[in-house]
């Protein structure tokens, strides 16, 4: 047997039905503990980029002796030694850009933890 479909007028009421007991539902009154071990976002937020930063801090190591073994290899052809130095200079940056990142990181969550000691919240 095949369904019927619906028409306007009777997908309003299947969605009046669904929502018809929705303003007699009750809020629990229970208090709940906090499931995460920080208590504020700043301390959650200092939290998670301290892990970017040391997996950032790891990777920028694997990488210095992956264009170290670059030069190596490269054994003085010249378009090897290019690609190694290029590859280098590329870890520099991201390593200045991590370094920027711990940083900026830092000292805005300081800031905005200095105005919280000192009562200022705007």
């Amino acid at each position: 047997m095949r369904a019927l479909p619906l028409n306007f007028s009777q997908h309003i009421g299947v969605i009046g039905m669904l929502f018809a007991g929705a303003p007699f539902a009750y809020a629990q009154t229970t208090d709940y503990e906090n499931p995460v071990k920080w208590d504020t976002l700043i301390e959650f937020l200092n939290a998670f980029f301290g892990v970017l930063i040391t997996l950032g801090t790891i990777l920028l190591a694997v990488m210095i002796i992956y264009t170290g073994y670059l030069f190596v290899i490269a054994q003085g052809n010249a378009e090897k030694l290019t690609t190694a130095k290029r590859a280098f200079v590329w870890v520099l940056v991201g390593g200045a850009i991590l370094l920027g990142a711990w940083a900026l990181q830092l000292g805005i969550s300081d800031t905005i933890l200095e105005m919280r000691a000192n009562g200022n919240t705007t």
